[in-house]
């Protein structure tokens, strides 16, 4: 009797073992095949990602002329700004000793028409005195 038991066990078990085992191939197989479907899309999605960064490596390497390209503007702005400045001091500085030059000028004349009627004449009628 326990050899029949165990015989008609081992009777239902085989049959569903094997049944089992072709099941877990198919599992298998289908594995293998969304893991080689992810590994395509894996580097569908790292050529992508490589594209971009290429893509903004290039962006930042515009960018950085760009930004060079306007600093010098700028600093040749500033240089045109301080020549400018200094240009017109040297030339208020200029008027002002003319202006002072003039005075003194009149004054001297002023003086001289003091002690020379004939000269203080011609100085009114230029408009000087």
């Amino acid at each position: 009797m326990k050899k029949l038991l165990i015989l008609s066990l081992i009777f239902i078990i085989l049959p569903n073992n094997s049944f089992s085992q072709d099941k877990i191939r198919e599992e298998l197989a289908e594995i293998k095949k969304d893991i080689t479907v992810l590994k395509e899309e894996q580097k569908t999605i790292n050529k992508g990602i490589d594209d971009l960064d290429e893509s903004i490596h290039r962006e930042i390497g515009n960018l950085r002329k760009v930004m060079v390209v306007g600093f010098w503007i700028l600093f040749i702005g500033l240089v045109v700004l301080i020549g400018f400045v200094i240009t017109d001091r040297r030339n208020a500085l200029a008027i002002e000793r003319l202006n002072q030059s003039q005075k003194a000028i009149e004054k001297t004349l002023k003086l001289y028409a003091m002690k020379e009627p004939k000269f203080a004449e011609e100085m009114q009628v230029a408009g000087l005195l």
